[in-house]
């Protein structure tokens, strides 16, 4: 019987809304917009802050920096010697693992293809706690698995065809070889950075060179601490573990500490605000929605006061015409949820899309899924029915006698025309203050992003190179100048030069130590700056201002005198306010003469300091493997073709891929 009734009011709440498609059309369409940007919103911070990261009791997992005690806290990566200290010296923790990132060229597949690989200790696997969907991962610590190779889902699916068989298959990486052991699951994504890793690689710290060094800091590391263990006694375990490095090797520990950050945490900390705020202002916006369709329903309940009259008359009980009325509520609310869910999928592409590459983490976890829609249906349901409670009450309390003798007493002319006022008024003053919140949380949102990161990717297009084996010292010079000097001769580009690792791309810099001539410091206690080896006009082609000196030229070859550029950042903390030009740095027993101070870079986001930067020469440093940057007046896109065309021209064995990095970063 209960179930027939409610049947009955959905048949009679469809009829009565086609009687009225304009304001039914209106109350979807507001509660569509509503919904659909929380929506949109709400994704992006379910996907990068409530989501937990993909592993096996993720709250256990840290990530461990070590920091420089003097003078400023810089972060550092690890030494392999630290960090096998570490794993042998922890009692809080389960294990550590350990990698730095690498980019291979992938041939014998058609053309050679550059991908992203991490070399990784064997022990990351068992730390993340991943099992392989084919195969195995990497096993030992005694040097095995050496020139072996675990393919990621999406490696295998793209360049493998998803061939069951592909493990034993030797794959050819460079100029080595390698043996396919593994393939690891869809859900696998380790490190989770803006580009996808492809492939795996073992980690040979028994081959020596720079891993037997206790100063190269080049390794990321990560641990799974112990259950039970809290992060404040992790820490003070790691702190005494680096305070017993420090006085057992002054010279390269004395005054390097150690610090442990939640993992989820360390990939988000830079957008954790700037998404907050950017939910509590669609949250206002839902809310002005809400009054408006509050404004929309008691309108029409209005118009719909001698109708309700009548059906008083002739038996409905109050109960069932509130029931009706909000069972009509309820199929609005549930459209508008649809509505909503449609626009919030949109809104999540381009949102998606927009979001400046590098620095918003798990940017392929942003996509709608049950949960979300659950969200969306129940905001959608709590607007139509919370908003439309009011004038259903009212309605249901209509006197017949009184609304069928006098219809004025129901359309506003008679005694409730101080209530329809009062309704007006209070909608009014809620959106007033609701559309001031909004515009505040928006006008906060607006100043974090307008807080400049230091360069413009505006229709910039990156790829990288990678040159043969063949190539020495004096070739990879002259290459990248003639491939400069071709793109800038293309139609419609405004800039192109090479970089050792784009901005924003942690994981691409090199940390270097070292002195300003004439002020000798300890081992331990050198300053650090990123660096990175960039050809003539790249900062101009990146929008860094160029604050004083020069910019690299021509005639800073490897005949010349040994040159370099720092950001402000470096002048300001080393020179003690002075102009640094015509000063010099050493890093060993190299001098660099101070040739130019450009603008700051934020490459770890909005929120953090700069970092001391140290700019080189290509032409003094020369490498085989660097990243292109071309600035187009037209679409960045439409210009790999003629980039293609180019590198075919001038050497069809190189190894080369490449992406549009579009908006201001």
């Amino acid at each position: 019987m209960f179930l027939e009734g409610i049947l009955t009011d959905i048949r009679y709440g469809v009829r009565a809304l086609l009687r009225r498609p304009i304001i039914t059309l209106m109350v979807v369409a507001t509660i569509a917009v509503g919904t659909g940007a929380t929506t949109a919103i709400f994704t992006a911070v379910d996907s990068v802050l409530l989501r937990p990261l993909p592993f096996d009791n993720p709250d256990q997992l840290m990530a461990i920096w070590t920091h420089s005690s003097e003078p400023d806290l810089t972060k550092r990566y690890v030494s392999y010697p630290d960090f096998a200290d570490w794993r042998k010296g922890s009692s809080t923790f389960e294990d550590m693992g350990a990698w730095y990132p690498k980019g291979v060229a992938l041939i014998g597949i058609g053309e050679p293809i550059h991908v992203n690989a991490a070399v990784v200790t064997p022990s990351l696997f068992s730390v993340l706690r991943t099992q392989p969907k084919l195969g195995r991962v990497f096993q030992g610590e005694d040097g095995s698995d050496q020139n072996t190779v675990v393919l990621s889902h999406r490696a295998w699916e793209l360049w493998f065809g998803s061939d069951p068989q592909v493990l034993g298959r030797n794959i050819l990486l460079g100029e080595d070889s390698y043996t396919v052991i593994g393939v690891m699951p869809r859900s696998f994504q380790f490190p989770i950075q803006a580009e996808p890793v492809d492939m795996w690689l073992r980690l040979n710290a028994e081959a020596g060179g720079m891993f037997a060094r206790r100063g190269a800091r080049i390794l990321y590391a990560v641990g799974r601490m112990k259950p039970g263990v809290s992060i404040s006694q992790g820490q003070e375990n790691m702190t005494a573990i680096a305070n017993s490095l420090k006085e057992t090797y002054p010279k390269t520990n004395g005054t390097i500490g150690v610090s442990l950050k939640p993992l989820s945490e360390e990939l988000v900390g830079n957008v954790r605000s700037s998404l907050i705020i950017l939910f509590g202002a669609v949250c206002m916006v839902l809310l002005i929605a809400c009054v408006t369709v509050a404004n929309l329903l008691g309108a029409e309940g209005l118009a719909r006061g001698h109708e309700m009259a009548v059906r008083t008359a002739i038996g409905a009980t109050r109960t069932r015409i509130i029931r009706q009325l909000l069972t009509e509520y309820l199929i609005v609310a549930m459209l508008g949820g649809i509505g909503g869910g449609l626009i919030g999928f949109w809104a999540c592409r381009v949102f998606a899309s927009l979001a400046p590459e590098g620095l918003l983490p798990r940017l392929d976890g942003i996509q709608l899924d049950w949960r979300v829609m659950v969200f969306t249906l129940a905001i959608a349901t709590l607007t139509g029915l919370l908003f439309g409670l009011t004038p259903a009450l009212y309605l249901s309390g209509i006197q017949p006698v009184q609304a069928l003798r006098d219809r004025s007493a129901v359309n506003g002319r008679g005694a409730n025309r101080w209530t329809q006022r009062a309704m007006i008024v209070s909608q009014i003053a809620i959106t007033q203050v609701l559309l001031i919140g909004a515009g505040l949380l928006i006008h906060s949102f607006w100043r974090q992003q307008q807080v400049t990161t230091g360069v413009n990717t505006s229709n910039v297009l990156s790829l990288r190179l990678a040159l043969p084996a063949t190539y020495d010292a004096n070739a990879c010079v002259d290459f990248f100048n003639r491939f400069q000097q071709r793109l800038k001769e293309l139609p419609g580009v405004d800039g192109a030069s090479a970089v050792m690792g784009l901005p924003f791309a942690d994981q691409e810099s090199v940390n270097l130590d070292f002195e300003v001539e004439g002020r000798p410091t300890s081992e331990s206690s050198k300053p650090t700056a990123e660096m990175r080896l960039v050809q003539p006009d790249y900062f101009r082609t990146m929008g860094v201002p160029l604050v004083a000196g020069r910019d690299f030229t021509e005639r800073d070859n490897a005949n010349a005198p040994s040159v370099a550029i720092v950001n402000h950042t470096l002048s300001r903390k080393y020179f003690n306010g002075e102009n640094p030009v015509g000063k010099s740095i050493k890093q060993g027993a190299q001098s660099f003469s101070i040739v130019g101070v450009v603008g700051d870079i934020k490459n770890r986001g909005t929120q953090y300091e700069a970092q001391s930067e140290l700019f080189l020469p290509l032409a003094q440093s020369p490498m085989d493997d660097m990243f292109i940057v071309l600035k187009s007046r037209v679409d960045a896109g439409s210009q790999i073709p003629a980039v293609r065309a180019v590198i075919k021209d001038l050497d069809k064995g190189v190894r080369w891929g490449g992406r549009q990095r579009d908006g201001n970063a």
